[in-house]
């Protein structure tokens, strides 16, 4: 059975929305010379190739801090814009602040029961 060919603009948008939704994908295969939809490129797990992805960035702005920065300890580094999105605002806290205010959280309000092992479906088994 032969498909149905997709005119020029639906196939335009299709590659568009799937390189909004998955630009760790197109970065991956960039950088590992894969063609896409290809069996090297079917057989890579996304959230490992997301998590190369990530730490790619990371190391990118990290690499972009000016030099005195680099050395700053986590706790200095806290409060800094380096992992958090624009117009965030970041309250710089010590390590002794934030351990006050994790032992304040009440950790009740999140308590949903755990699962049994029974009641978990794993991707690719039958129920």
């Amino acid at each position: 059975m032969r498909l149905p060919v997709l005119p020029i603009g639906d196939q335009l948008a299709l590659v568009e929305a799937w390189l909004m939704r998955f630009p760790a994908d197109y970065w991956y295969r960039e950088r590992y010379h894969l063609p896409l939809f290809s069996p090297q490129h079917r057989a890579t797990d996304l959230r490992s190739v997301r998590a190369e992805f990530e730490q790619h960035n990371l190391l990118v702005r990290l690499r972009a801090l000016p030099a005195d920065a680099r050395s700053l300890t986590p706790d200095e580094l806290a409060g800094k814009p380096l992992m958090h999105a624009p117009g965030t605002v970041v309250v710089p806290m010590s390590r002794e602040e934030i351990e006050q205010e994790f032992e304040a959280l009440e950790l009740d309000r999140f308590s949903d029961p755990v699962p049994a092992e029974s009641d978990v479906i794993l991707p690719n088994s039958t129920p």
